[in-house]
């Protein structure tokens, strides 16, 4: 397309545009009218791009959301998506643009409204675990927005923390309270409960060995009469695993090289941990028969069997 300055009787350098179909008709009418409006001088252009309202979140990592950028056209549909993109960080509860004209070109200006930062994190009622313990697991941290799926998160694990201190039955809810306009408090208040301990650990489908005999394989124990000076009785998840896998081991040295040890099933009350396990056997396997072969024995087959621990029929 040919472009004439009629005030100035000039012919200006000619805009084409490309496109293929009759869909995209709408979008090459509109980069067509950018392309003429350029070549004229009447396009408007972003010469700043600026950030108000934000106290925590810096301008520079808001401005690297934005399709706007210093130099290219304004653009009302990139403004629309620009607004969408500093919704989508999470950390605003209101974003507005607005755009004003200084000699140079047009300023672009995005004001946005942080959600209330996280003053202080404040615990009610831990007496078993330290304050430092229970701030160490979260991710919840001061001077961070105020985010409810996180505090969430974190709940579960502070639960998760008491669970390996034996405090099975610890309740923990949180609150909020405002500090000024607009920082918050957070509140956990933590009721621990008595701690609870291993009271029975049982077997199912153990027919081959009896159940005093599998618990003897464990770490994990039943409570006695000296666990307050021992801390038997408490429930470690990971040494459970362990002594599952000391029980499969075992069952297969025996014999039983299909056998199953089923996950443990958990429950707990008021009074104590309940720990059950399942067993699959399986059939038991024996060796029908062991042999030594070699063209250069140092010792006679007779000397070499008599030294073997694994013997025909085990």
């Amino acid at each position: 397309m040919q472009i004439i300055d009629i005030a100035q009787m000039k012919t200006l350098p000619a805009v084409s545009v490309q496109g293929k179909g009759s869909e995209g008709h709408g979008t090459l009418a509109g980069d067509l009218k950018k392309e003429i409006l350029d070549r004229t001088g009447l396009l408007e252009k972003i010469v700043r791009i600026d950030i108000a309202g934000n106290r925590k979140i810096g301008a520079d990592a808001i401005k690297q959301k934005l399709k706007s950028k210093p130099g290219n056209p304004l653009s009302e549909d990139d403004i629309t998506e620009d607004i969408k993109a500093i919704f989508k960080m999470g950390f605003f509860l209101d974003v507005s643009a607005a755009v004003t004209t200084e000699p140079q070109g047009k300023v672009l200006t995005f004001t946005v409204v942080e959600k209330g930062l996280i003053s202080e994190i404040r615990l009610i009622g831990n007496k078993k675990l330290d304050k430092d313990d229970i701030l160490g697991v979260m991710t919840v941290k001061t001077r961070q927005s105020l985010n409810p799926e996180k505090i969430k998160e974190d709940i579960q694990k502070i639960k998760a923390l008491y669970d390996t201190k034996g405090y099975y039955n610890a309740e923990i809810a949180d609150r909020l309270e405002k500090d000024g306009q607009k920082d918050i408090v957070l509140i956990l208040d933590i009721k621990e409960n008595d701690r609870v301990y291993i009271r029975s650990i049982t077997f199912e489908g153990n027919e081959s060995f009896t159940t005093k005999e599998l618990v003897n394989m464990m770490t994990t124990t039943e409570r006695t009469l000296l666990g307050f000076i021992t801390d038997t009785g408490i429930l470690q998840t990971l040494q459970l695993k362990q002594d599952v896998q000391k029980l499969t081991a075992f069952y297969f040295n025996n014999g039983f090289v299909n056998a199953q040890i089923g996950e443990p099933v958990i429950t707990y009350d008021a009074k104590g941990i309940y720990i059950k396990i399942t067993v699959r056997e399986g059939k038991r396997f024996k060796i029908g028969k062991v042999e030594i072969s070699g063209d250069y024995l140092e010792k006679t087959r007779a000397d070499l069997y008599a030294q073997l621990k694994t013997k025909t029929g085990n």
